[in-house]
């Protein structure tokens, strides 16, 4: 028994067409999967990065805080201490501490400021890691383009 030789027409040749389509749209998919799947974890590398550097700004500005209080405490124990001793030297004493209260001051303000910038990264990055996650899931779907850097 002999098969029938196919033929070759207009509908087989829709057919083979729409297959390569199926196949060639299902391989971009997949790397656009993997490519999306790629930028998540970057950003993820990136969001714990910045988690990282707002939990070391968090104990820099509770040590601050602490100094500064207790230079003050000490401060004030001074200047009684001038009072009621008559003596400059407690006075020197207070307006070294004041001087480290005041540059302490400082650098608290700018730990705050820098912990603020660092929380807009780190906000950034988690919408990324949202976008690029469900991005990987469903690649057809359309991706906005990444927003600048904050600043």
């Amino acid at each position: 028994m002999r098969f029938p030789r196919p033929r070759f027409t207009l509908r087989w040749l829709m057919v083979a067409v729409a297959v390569a389509a199926v196949t060639v749209w299902g391989w971009r998919m997949r790397r656009l999967s993997l490519f999306y799947r790629e930028r998540a974890e970057a950003y993820l590398a990136d969001q714990q990065f910045w988690d990282k550097a707002m939990r070391r700004s968090d104990s820099e500005i509770a040590r601050l805080n602490s100094e500064i209080s207790r230079w003050n405490s000490e401060i004030a124990e001074y200047r009684s201490r001038a009072s009621q001793d008559r003596d400059d030297g407690y006075l020197q004493l207070a307006s070294h501490f004041e001087f480290l209260v005041e540059s302490n001051s400082r650098m608290l303000a700018h730990e705050i400021e820098d912990r603020q910038v660092r929380a807009g990264h780190r906000d950034a990055d988690v919408l990324r890691v949202r976008e690029y996650a469900h991005a990987a899931r469903f690649p057809w779907l359309h991706v906005t383009p990444d927003p600048l850097e904050p600043e």
